[in-house]
């Protein structure tokens, strides 16, 4: 969703700045395409904010909190990376 509308704006030469938040069991693989999508379009009036609590819907996520993963996965997917907050 969050894709569509920066793309919408985009498209309407609007100013504006999307920003989503994305839990980490949402980003599990297959669950969430648009963020190679956003990479592959060079979308860059998108801001994702991750929110990594290891904790998906009825077990832990796959990568928990390792923060090195979830960097090169967004990495890989054509995000560029403004600044990156990790948690110690």
């Amino acid at each position: 969703m969050g894709a569509g509308l920066a793309i919408g704006a985009r498209l309407d030469k609007s100013p504006t700045r999307v920003y989503v938040l994305m839990g980490d069991g949402e980003m599990a693989e297959g669950r969430c395409g648009s963020s190679r999508v956003c990479g592959h379009y060079k979308i860059d009036n998108l801001t994702a904010l991750a929110d990594v609590n290891a904790l998906g819907q009825s077990d832990p996520t796959m990568y928990e909190h390792d923060m090195e993963t979830y960097r090169r996965k967004f990495e890989s997917e054509g995000w560029q990376q403004k600044w990156w907050m990790g948690t110690t």
